[in-house]
Parts: C-alpha cells; sequence; structure tokens
C-alpha cells in the first residue's frame, strides 16, 4: 500500500514539472527518460536481472511503440501544461 502511494505522488507530481522547470517541453521529457533509462540500466546490472529479455523482434517493436507513444504523451501533457 505504501508502494502504490508513493507511485500516486510522483505520477501526480508529474504537472509540476511543467510549470516549476524552465525548459521546453521536449527538453523536460527527454531528459526525465534518458535519467530514467540511467537508472534503470544501473539497477539491471547491480542486481543482474534476466527477466528483461527481448526474445524476438516483436517484442522490440513493442517496447519501441510503447516508448513512442509514452513520449509523445509526456510531451503533450508538459507542452499542455507550460502554456496555461
Amino acid at each position: 500500500m505504501i508502494l502504490l502511494n508513493l507511485a500516486a505522488l510522483i505520477f501526480g507530481g508529474t504537472a509540476l514539472f511543467s510549470k516549476i522547470i524552465p525548459l521546453p517541453a521536449i527538453d523536460i521529457v527527454f531528459f526525465r527518460g534518458f535519467f530514467a533509462a540511467l537508472f534503470l540500466g544501473v539497477f539491471m546490472f547491480i542486481f543482474k536481472r534476466d527477466w528483461f529479455k527481448m526474445n524476438s523482434s516483436k517484442d522490440i517493436f513493442n517496447v519501441v511503440l510503447a516508448g513512442s507513444l509514452f513520449g509523445i504523451h509526456l510531451a503533450t501533457l508538459f507542452l499542455r501544461n507550460s502554456n496555461c
């Protein structure tokens, strides 16, 4: 339950980034994705997780598609909130 509340706090605070950080929306999304990938890579390197394996090109396509759609979603969210 604590993790659920923590996740809600983190996701709920997303829109605040567009008000606090004086950068264009695309830059915010890029740096947020960059740091997320960096921390995820460090986590996977430290703990040697084997559960994140892509077995086919379809898996790679799905991950790239989902990441692209999420990036577009964040860019439009920050762009909308920064113009308010």
